[in-house]
């Protein structure tokens, strides 16, 4: 039971950070372009 939340657990953490991640770059890159022009 342990090892199973602890899986879940890391997943449900690393695919937060990578969403976040992800979402961040992709807002900062908007901002940029939109500055750019």
């Amino acid at each position: 039971m342990c090892v199973y939340f602890t899986a879940f657990t890391a997943f449900t953490a690393f695919t937060a950070f990578t969403a976040f991640t992800a979402f961040t770059a992709f807002t900062a890159f908007t901002a940029f372009t939109a500055m750019k022009v």
